[in-house]
């Protein structure tokens, strides 16, 4: 990249987490659950090196200690909703620090590797949208600059990001990344990561609850 790029990493927090997991975790363990999710992003991206900067966007009571944990830098979200959150904090960027691009990254896509980090910002011109496996949610955004087009990130933002992007007249580009795909919503997805080759924190929590509960 020719100019500076941060990461923007949302996130919710612990209280009442995950709620199509509710039948299966515990609101304890939920909880659990995103802190090692965020914990895998923000390991992998710092050691990623990509960066000029990561922003750690949240209202949590523990988000800034956490941005403290990994020396970057943190956000504190006033928004009712995840686009605003989103928004409010890219003009931050843009007006604070003159960030020209930023990459959103989702806080529950504990799979994502250096290695497709770079792969995205190195191909990417002005809006890279990166899908989950699915096809239908945003589990990655690239925006130069910052805010060029309403954020949605309803769940269904994949096609409506491009439209929004392409209609204003912007170069886009659809990246289909594996190590994206798998963001944590469902109970199927728990098992996706269980059954995954990566080493990670998440993998780690999950095995150790599934085992307690084989045992219990």
């Amino acid at each position: 990249m020719k100019h500076p790029i941060w990461a923007v990493v949302p996130y919710k927090g612990k209280v009442n987490p995950k709620q199509r997991l509710a039948e299966q975790l515990t609101p304890s363990e939920r909880a659990d659950l995103v802190h090692a999710m965020l914990n895998d992003v923000l390991t992998t991206l710092v050691a990623s090196a990509v960066f000029d900067d990561i922003l750690l966007v949240s209202r949590a009571s523990d988000a800034e200690t956490i941005a403290d944990e990994y020396g970057i830098s943190f956000y504190k979200d006033r928004s009712t909703n995840l686009p605003d959150a989103l928004i409010d904090s890219s003009n931050w960027l843009a007006n604070v620090h003159k960030v020209r691009t930023v990459f959103i990254i989702p806080a529950d896509v504990p799979l994502i590797t250096a290695e497709d980090l770079k792969q995205a910002v190195d191909q990417h011109v002005e809006v890279t949208v990166i899908p989950d496996q699915h096809q239908i949610g945003t589990n990655g955004l690239i925006c130069t600059p910052p805010n060029a087009f309403k954020y949605v990130f309803d769940g269904k933002s994949y096609r409506p990001h491009l439209r929004a992007a392409r209609a204003i007249g912007l170069i886009t580009s659809e990246l289909s990344l594996s190590s994206f795909s798998l963001d944590i919503d469902t109970y199927k997805d728990v098992f996706e990561i269980l059954n995954s080759t990566q080493s990670t924190l998440t993998k780690s929590f999950l095995q150790k609850i599934t085992s307690i509960r084989k045992h219990a």
